[in-house]
This record gives C-alpha cells, sequence and structure tokens, in this order.
C-alpha cells in the first residue's frame, strides 16, 4: 500500500505538472540545487522513516518491513531523479526533488508531533 500510494503521488505530481505547465515561477533551477535536495531529502528518510505515531505504535517487525520499503521507493525514487537528470529533462527532476523534499518534510513533522506528545 505504501509502495502504490508513493507511485499514485509521482503520477499525479507528473500530472499536474505537465498539463498545467507550473514551472517554479519561471526560474531555472540549477541540476546542482536539485541534487542537494534529493541528498538532503534522503538522508532524513533514511535516518528518520518510518515513523511511529501514538495511535500507530510499531513493533520490531513492523518497523523493519516499512524500512525495508520505504528504502525500496527511496531507491526508485533516487534512480528516477538520475535517470530524468542525464536525459537532461529537468522538469521530471524537478518533481521527483519536490516530492521527495515534501515527503522529508512531512517525516520531519511526524518526528516532532510524535515527540511532543
Amino acid at each position: 500500500f505504501p509502495i502504490l500510494c508513493s507511485i499514485l503521488c509521482s503520477i499525479f505530481s507528473l500530472y499536474y505538472r505537465s498539463f498545467t505547465k507550473i514551472d517554479f515561477r519561471g526560474i531555472p533551477v540549477s541540476p546542482i540545487v536539485l541534487v542537494i535536495m534529493v541528498l538532503t531529502s534522503s538522508v532524513i528518510n533514511i535516518i528518520f522513516a518510518p515513523v511511529e505515531t501514538k495511535n500507530n505504535p510499531l513493533d520490531k517487525t513492523e518497523k523493519a518491513v516499512y524500512r525495508k520499503r520505504t528504502m525500496f521507493v527511496l531507491f526508485i525514487e533516487i534512480i528516477t531523479f538520475l535517470i530524468s537528470l542525464f536525459i537532461f529533462n529537468n522538469w521530471i527532476a524537478e518533481t521527483v526533488a519536490l516530492g521527495m523534499f515534501t515527503e522529508s518534510l512531512l517525516v520531519i513533522i511526524g518526528v516532532i508531533r510524535r515527540h511532543n506528545n
């Protein structure tokens, strides 16, 4: 289910970007900035994911399973990013980088909420 969610999110993001032609407000983004975004997001996700909540505590087995899934999805995202960067398709690379950045922000919010409760 989490993998399906990630795939659907990526498909909808690509659909939205391609049909609305929304760019970073017309400002070209350097590939170096995109690589930094992807690396930062990857490190955050590797360190903190999966995030458990008060309503859904995870036992060791669940943590291991979700961690494996997280690493698989992260691997697919990075491969997609690198392929799109090498074929000089910046809008796909931007979409993947923004998706990963958003994902890492949500993980950080989850960690903060977990520690506050």
